[in-house]
């Protein structure tokens, strides 16, 4: 019974102590405004992405913002150049109807985890290929949305 109450006074620290971990990164973040991933691409970038042709991203960013969309821009020189997030480039395959992974499969894709030898890689390895599927650029126009569960405790 003592071991369990010891126990329990380590997990209840642990938890305080990943709480407050997770609340320092998240305010960091906010003050270096780092809380989008830092991938951009300009138009011309677009071109050599799947299923996109130069023509088609002109003719698409000129109707997407003629009915109101505002895609990211920076200053570059005395010009602003586009600037578009990886959701800006998601919304581009939409308006093209491109479709994505989830019109075209009924299912989930399941992807298993394991190495009995323990420690981190597990962890590391899970969140490296969710962020890959998500933002590599051969598969933005799936749009695929990512569950990542760990039962590592």
């Amino acid at each position: 019974m003592e071991n369990i109450e010891q126990l329990r006074k380590v997990a209840t620290r642990a938890g305080k102590l990943l709480t407050s971990l997770s609340e320092s990164i998240r305010q960091q973040k906010e003050e270096l405004k780092l809380t989008e991933f830092y991938q951009e691409y300009s138009k011309a970038a677009l071109y050599k992405l799947p299923k996109l042709s130069k023509g088609s991203v002109e003719y698409a960013v000129a109707e997407m913002e003629a009915s109101g969309y505002i895609f990211k821009k920076k200053p570059s020189g005395n010009t602003m150049k586009y600037a578009m997030t990886i959701q800006n480039v998601i919304d581009l395959y939409f308006h093209r109807k491109v479709p994505k992974y989830r019109d075209r499969f009924d299912k989930a894709f399941t992807i298993f985890v394991c190495n009995l030898k323990g420690g981190g890689s597990k962890t590391v390895s899970t969140a490296s290929l969710s962020h890959a599927f998500r933002a590599h650029p051969q598969l933005l126009f799936e749009d695929l949305r990512i569950l990542a569960i760990d039962f590592d405790p």
